[in-house]
């Protein structure tokens, strides 16, 4: 039997020719990373007094630690992220189309090795009549063919499909960084609504005690009754501004459950406030070089253009000649004990050409040399806009720190301003007008205080995702292996 299995033998050798052989099509070559400088930036911010007015420094390092959002040291704010992490829908979805592009790469591979199949069969036939008889048959077959990689078709086809993983892979990690910037700048404009809830209802409070001053003022003739029908639809205003605020905190808690993977109805909120987190002040640097290793949508798109390279490799090799080979051994036998006694070899080898198409592989090898243009073009832009994304949000910090330092000192002006007038009108010195005026001023400058100090934090966290947020410390992250 084991001179039988002599031939199949030989495909270990031609499995050793298929690997020395050539490989058709582009090899591919990583784009350059340098060319590109870096965002322009002021070394420190400014600071100023309050909540979230400590100055932000940049350069300490151009390292970003995986769980960056613990810098802001909340607590609450941990939690959403780690519940975030265990129930999205579309972190799920995206590790699941991870594990799909694992079983392509797999199966990729294992056209790189024969296929060996085995039959065995059993067959029993009767005769009637004055000399009856039965008779058995017994058979068995064992066959294995291989295709030749000669021209490396299927190399490119396992490169393709390795190209693939890796951009399955960054794909992950682009979907955990948006659903962790998700949650932090949804959750900063729940808290951000709640502050300028509370500032409106403080403001609220405000102007129903000046309604009653100036029904009084009215009663006893010192103020006119269109001046109380003023006061009244003033705070109806504010009433309404409260109402619009509070439908838009219910619809942000709402996305923020979806983020969570947590039912709307029923979710209750982030539950986070902007004078509970801890504005994080050695901010990390922009290197255009670590850029383009460390963005995942700048490796998606890298890992595309390589899957790209690859695809005109297998459209060439679908040009050329296929090389197969055919092994079969099979026997048969009126008892099983004599089956494998004697047996049939046949040995084959085949070499296939497409003859005529019509033009249809030429056409696709040109689609796929214009489809690695194109992403060519995709990765470049995707570059380009990494870089304009870098640079406005180091913009928007440095513009954010100087926005509240004016809107700090802006409110403290108006606040003291509104006191006084309150005193001054009491005491019928000023107008109304100028006291409502007074009550307007200190009102906006609240708002925008309030506002200026939430994107300090959410511009902070736009920062770090655009930089790469960190997912190279994450212990999760996989390890993104080299195309073979």
């Amino acid at each position: 039997m084991a001179d039988v299995l002599k031939p199949f033998r030989l495909f270990p050798l031609a499995l050793a020719a298929t690997l020395a052989g050539c490989v058709v099509g582009p090899d591919f070559v990583k784009p350059p990373s340098d060319g590109y400088a870096p965002a322009p930036h002021p070394d420190r911010t400014v600071a100023s007094q309050g909540p979230a007015g400590a100055a932000q420094g940049f350069g300490v390092s151009d390292d970003i630690q995986g769980d960056w959002w613990t810098l802001y040291h909340d607590r609450k704010l941990d939690a959403l992220i780690a519940h975030a992490i265990a129930g999205s829908p579309t972190l799920e979805a995206a590790q699941a189309t991870l594990r799909s592009a694992s079983a392509n790469l797999a199966a990729a591979r294992a056209g790189l090795l024969p296929i060996a199949t085995a039959t065995v069969s059993a067959n029993e036939s009767r005769t009637t009549g004055k000399y009856a008889s039965t008779a058995s048959q017994y058979g068995a077959s064992v066959g294995a063919s291989y295709t030749v990689d000669v021209f490396g078709g299927v190399r490119r086809m396992i490169e393709m499909q390795q190209a693939a993983l890796d951009l399955q892979r960054f794909s992950v990690e682009s979907s955990y960084l948006a659903l962790t910037s998700n949650v932090i700048t949804t959750a900063l404009q729940e808290a951000l609504l709640s502050a300028e809830l509370s500032a409106e209802e403080e403001i609220r409070s405000r102007q129903a005690k000046q309604l009653e001053i100036i029904r009084i003022r009215e009663q006893s003739g010192a103020e006119s009754p269109a001046n109380v029908l003023t006061q009244e639809s003033v705070l109806l205003g504010t009433e309404s501004a409260l109402t619009t605020l509070r439908t838009q905190r219910t619809q942000i808690r709402h996305l923020l459950a979806v983020y969570l993977g947590d039912d709307p109805a029923t979710f209750a909120g982030g539950g986070l406030t902007l004078s509970g987190l801890m504005l994080p002040t050695d901010l990390p640097s922009s290197v255009p070089a670590k850029l383009t290793e460390r963005r995942p949508d700048i490796r998606q798109a890298e890992a595309a253009l390589h899957q790209a390279s690859a695809a005109i490799g297998v459209a060439v090799a679908a040009r050329i000649p296929d090389v197969g080979l055919t092994a079969a051994l099979s026997t048969n036998s009126g008892a099983l004990p004599t089956l494998f006694s004697s047996g049939l070899i046949g040995l084959g080898a085949s070499v296939t050409q497409t003859l005529f198409d019509g033009g249809a592989l030429a056409a696709r090898e040109d689609a796929s040399r214009a489809a690695y243009d194109a992403a060519a073009a995709t990765y470049r832009q995707t570059v380009l806009s990494a870089l304009q994304n870098v640079c406005d949000v180091l913009a928007a910090i440095d513009a954010d720190a100087q926005t509240l330092s004016i809107t700090t000192r802006q409110e403290e002006r108006a606040r003291q301003s509104l006191e006084i007038s309150e005193v001054q009108y009491q005491y019928g010195k000023i107008r109304y007008a100028d006291l409502l005026n007074a009550e307007e001023q200190y009102q906006s400058a609240t708002i925008a205080r309030l506002s200026a100090m939430a994107s300090r934090f959410s511009d902070t966290a736009v920062l770090y995702v655009a930089l790469g947020g960190g997912w190279w410390h994450r212990r999760e992250a996989s390890p993104i292996p080299t195309a073979e």
